[in-house]
């Protein structure tokens, strides 16, 4: 099953994230043997994000003893709630890499699936230069054209993808819900995790 998240190309995936299924212990990898010690391991799987007709996807890979290769797309539908065709997709031509850093104290989003401070994984992110690639019927340059209507309200607009993404590299963090349904991502921001 898929799993719920929000993200942002760059130096940071920021957002909270609704799972269904919870990180799995596959085995599988890319970039050398796992070690089952691996401390990011446990968020290995595809979380996704819908809103409004923007589907975001990002798939968390274990590498190493201490990293995760993450794989970044998005899709944008005809219909609210991501439902109808797709009138673009969007995909990153090369992962992201994270690297483990250490464990640190975050407030977490006020929700009451989540306690109001928990322990999180801080970690480094590193992604480019890369290319990302833009296909679907709604395409013209590097946005996806749409018009739906959602209870009455007509929406339209352009949703636009970076086509080149320079090289960065920004600190970051996770955390995924004991229940394992809920993944929340943190971005750096002024010297704090948020």
């Amino acid at each position: 099953m898929l799993k719920q998240l929000k993200i942002v190309v760059g130096a940071a995936v920021t957002a909270t994230m609704v799972a269904c299924g919870g990180g799995g212990d596959s085995g599988g990898s890319s970039g050398g043997s796992v070690s089952v010690n691996n401390p990011l391991k446990k968020y290995e799987g595809t979380y996704f994000f819908c809103d409004g007709n923007d589907k975001s996807t990002v798939t968390f890979s274990a590498t190493g003893a201490d990293g995760l290769s993450v794989i970044f797309s998005s899709e944008v539908y005809s219909g609210a709630n991501c439902s109808g065709n797709i009138l673009g997709s969007y995909k990153l031509d090369e992962p992201a890499l994270i690297t483990y850093k250490d464990a640190t104290s975050a407030t977490l989003p006020p929700a009451t699936v989540f306690p109001f401070s928990a322990t999180v994984d801080r970690l480094t992110i590193s992604i480019g230069p890369t290319t990302g690639t833009l296909k679907g019927s709604g395409v013209k340059d590097n946005c996806v054209s749409y018009s739906y209507t959602n209870n009455g309200t007509n929406t339209t607009g352009n949703r636009c993808f970076e086509l080149v993404i320079p090289q960065q590299t920004g600190v970051s963090a996770i955390y995924l819900s004991p229940d394992n349904q809920y993944l929340v991502t943190f971005g750096l921001e002024n010297g704090t995790l948020a």
